[in-house]
């Protein structure tokens, strides 16, 4: 049984080793902030071992996409902080489109992304041989035990609301 320090310190090493493995795919980065808890993390990892990316954060309708004007703020601040890239892209006014069999050779999985949204597809193109990272699946925290145990606390209504739903 590990020490709550003990837990960050190794945590700390793993999220590192995740940077490390990406900057040799590419030397160029580009996360994808929320401005949460994931990309955050993700932005701490890449920052520990001099991995330095560019920022992004999308805008567009929130029926098709989790995105608020909170976010564009947050990810904003870390990047002047951090005197880092920043890119706000403006993904509003696309309607979710039918899924064709060249967007799923060329996208995969993203290619359901937002309702098919034509202009976020764009982004992979526009932005050329940088490595895309999206904080906000989890990636980093994944079957991490010392945390899963704490994903099954009892919640009561309001704080599930408060915690998920904000």
């Amino acid at each position: 049984e590990c020490s709550f320090e003990e837990n960050v310190d190794v945590l700390a090493e793993t999220i590192k080793k995740y940077a490390a493995v990406e900057k040799l795919i590419s030397d160029n980065k580009v996360i994808f902030m929320t401005g949460g808890m994931d990309s955050r993390l993700t932005l701490a990892g890449d920052l520990a071992i001099d991995y330095v990316p560019v920022l992004a954060n999308w805008q567009g309708s929130p029926i098709y996409m989790n995105t608020k004007y909170d976010d564009h703020v947050v990810c904003e601040k870390i990047a002047k902080e951090k005197n880092l890239e920043y890119i706000s892209i403006d993904v509003s006014g696309d309607e979710p489109h039918a899924i064709d069999e060249s967007m799923l050779q060329l996208l995969g999985e993203y290619a359901t992304i937002y309702g098919n949204n034509l202009k976020w597809h764009k982004i992979f193109r526009s932005i050329n041989n940088y490595f895309y990272d999206f904080g906000y699946f989890g990636e980093t925290l994944k079957e991490w035990m010392p945390l899963n145990l704490s994903y099954h606390e009892k919640y009561t209504l309001d704080d599930y609301a408060d915690l998920y739903l904000g």
